[in-house]
This record gives C-alpha cells, structure tokens and sequence, in this order.
C-alpha cells in the first residue's frame, strides 16, 4: 500500500536525507506530496486525492491558511502530525478539526 503524505517545501529541503532513510525502511510506502507555501501553491485536487497523512511543520506556521486550505480539500486524508501547539486554530479553521481523520 502507498499513501501520500503532505510535507512543505522549505521541510523536505532541511531533512530530505532523514526523509529518504525512513521511507526506506520497512513499513508503509509513502509518496511525497510537496507543498511551497511561501508562493501560494495550489495543488490538484487529484494529487490531494492521494494524501493520507499531513505533517505541519514548523516553518508552515506564517502561512498556515495556504496549508490548511489545502487540507480541506485532502478528502481522504486519515492524520495530521503537528509539532506545534496550534490545535486552537485547527479546531476553529472551517469547522474543521484536523487531529485524527481516520
């Protein structure tokens, strides 16, 4: 089984090396679904299709409406790994509430 998963740009430059060596392991197969939000990106709604797990990284957080758009319309994604303590604004961006999707 291969699942998306939604990492932003500047995150995969800084740890693309710990990246590769985790997907290399054994364990679910992941595609990288990259994310530029510092130039607003806009991802197809098909590649979301594929997005099952979303990692808001640290450096997301000043432009967290882009990412989160783009969330809502992620229509199978199953978890939202975040290192911050931004759960307020999850809960309230949309009515939606992206902690546990599955």
């Amino acid at each position: 089984m291969n699942s998306g998963i939604l990492l932003s740009k500047k995150f995969v430059e800084r740890f693309d090396a710990e990246l590769s060596q985790a997907e290399s392991g054994p364990g679910l197969k992941t595609t990288r679904i990259i994310i530029d939000v510092d130039n607003d990106q806009v991802i197809s709604d098909g590649v979301l299709n594929e997005v099952r797990v979303a990692f808001f990284s640290n450096d997301v957080r000043y432009r967290r409406d882009v990412f989160l758009e783009t969330l809502t319309r992620a229509k199978n994604l199953q978890w939202l790994q975040s290192g911050l303590n931004l759960l307020e604004g999850f809960k309230i961006y949309n009515g939606y509430t992206f902690l546990l999707l599955a």
